[in-house]
């Protein structure tokens, strides 16, 4: 009997110890709405390569590049469906990541592998009705990316969304722990961007007060931006920190 008690004691706690580790198991399904968007954000993209592959085998001389990325694309958008309807319950926010950057890298390299504005290899996604958002060849980002599409703006936004997705549902799951860390990171990103901006307006005047001068000035701002850079870095690894610990029992991380 003794032997009994202790075995059903153990098959309980083991049972509690189960329940606790997977009571966010389900943090993604259709009927929540994040599952929702991020589900409509994945059957958006994917109808889009189901349209951009065939596009790219109806120009002068076929994309095969670009038909290849689409098809990168059209797999990811399938795998972020799966993922938002909860079968890959273990470890959602980084399948949302994964799949987010598939999309943004391959809508990237297919954007630019079909841009050739002066040949017969134009990219008919970028034709009369999305045309291209920027014509000027001496822009930098032009220059940089080789022609800013709505496509790519468009599937890099979506891949955007994929993404705030992936952050939501690992901050959810300690929001008292992550959102004061998260807010305390915006804050630094937010100083760190206010300091740079100002020292970049006002390099012109700093120019004026001497080699010394300038030099000791420059050295106290890259102090400081290293040092709110950091900050910043730290606090948002801790936000995301906390989402890794299930709730239950377990040791909790300390801020």
């Amino acid at each position: 009997m003794p032997n009994l008690a202790v075995a059903g004691t153990q098959d309980e706690g083991g049972a509690q110890e189960k329940c606790a580790g997977t009571e966010h198991v389900n943090e993604l399904s259709l009927k929540k709405p994040a599952g929702l968007v991020v589900g409509a954000v994945c059957l958006l993209v994917g109808v889009s390569a189901l349209v951009g592959a065939p596009l790219a085998l109806l120009a002068f001389k076929p994309l095969w590049y670009l038909l290849g990325f689409e098809i990168v694309v059209l797999v990811a958008a399938a795998f972020g469906l799966l993922v938002a309807a909860g079968r890959h319950a273990d470890g959602p926010g980084l399948a949302l990541l994964c799949v987010a950057g598939a999309i943004a890298a391959a809508s990237f390299f297919g954007n630019q592998s079909a841009t050739n504005r002066d040949g017969p290899n134009f990219n008919l996604m970028a034709g009369p009705v999305l045309g291209y958002i920027s014509h000027n060849k001496e822009h930098t980002v032009d220059r940089l990316i080789g022609g800013v599409t709505l496509y790519l703006v468009l599937r890099l936004a979506a891949a955007g969304v994929l993404a705030a997705g992936a952050a939501w549902v690992v901050l959810a799951r300690r929001p008292q722990d992550s959102m004061p860390s998260l807010i305390k990171a915006l804050g630094f990103g937010a100083s760190l961007l206010v300091v740079l901006i100002g020292s970049w307006k006002l390099r012109a005047q700093t120019a004026n007060l001497g080699a010394f001068a300038t030099t000791m000035l420059g050295l106290l701002v890259g102090v400081v931006a290293l040092g709110l850079l950091s900050a910043a870095v730290h606090f948002a690894i801790r936000a995301f920190e906390y989402g890794r610990i299930r709730e239950g029992p377990g040791p909790r991380v300390t801020r």
